[in-house]
């Protein structure tokens, strides 16, 4: 017979999956309809207009048959998870580092007002807070964002003002700690092996979107 802890970790099993569906669903549909797009460089207000759903489709179509013949291709060779789970860390961490090494981007649009507030503060100016202030009282219309505005000011004191190179290095660290984690959130939540390889392949495609 089933113990009180197996049921309730079945039940809450049931629940992060059903939750995890409607909010992906929601997403998806919302992502296949709507185009989410700014008329000036990154100035509120966001204006939303109707796209071709069918492209979107054609895309996910493609993207969930390449993901079943490496299913298959995985299943027919017997890789272990375990496998899959440390080629995917793999793949993205040199991905990313390749990315940043060569790109050599420079922020633009949200992740400058970021770098914006993070030299204010380090300058004592704290008006991002105040509306009206610079960039038009920033974090006083989005205060969520001060925690990675915290973490920047951070690496700024101990690496240098402006040294973007150091951040882009910790967010591909991010991105191999959070695919780890999925894996990991994935073969506590399924027993079968091919759930956890789902999660491991989707999870992967995600990380450079």
């Amino acid at each position: 017979m089933e113990t009180v802890r197996t049921k309730g970790e079945k039940m809450i099993r049931w629940v992060l999956v059903v939750l995890g569906l409607l909010v992906f669903g929601f997403l998806a549909v919302c992502s296949l309809i709507f185009l989410r797009y700014y008329p000036e460089i990154f100035l509120d207000p966001v204006v939303y207009r109707w796209q071709n759903p069918l492209l979107g489709l054609a895309f996910i179509g493609l993207f969930v048959t390449f993901v079943c013949g490496l299913l298959w291709l995985i299943r027919r060779a017997k890789i272990s998870v375990e496998t899959v789970h440390r080629a995917g860390l793999v793949v993205i961490t040199l991905a990313g580092l390749l990315w940043v090494l060569l790109a050599r981007c420079h922020p633009y649009g949200e992740p400058n007002n970021l770098i914006i507030c993070a030299n204010s503060f380090m300058a004592g100016d704290y008006t991002p807070f105040v509306p009206g202030g610079t960039l038009d009282g920033y974090l006083y219309r989005y205060p969520f964002q001060l925690g990675y505005i915290a973490v920047m000011e951070a690496v700024y004191t101990v690496f240098g003002q402006g040294n973007h190179m150091v951040m882009y290095l910790i967010q591909v660290a991010c991105l191999a700690a959070v695919y780890h984690l999925c894996v990991r959130l994935s073969r506590r939540l399924f027993s079968d092996e091919a759930a956890t390889l789902i999660a491991a392949l989707l999870t992967l495609g995600c990380m450079y979107l």
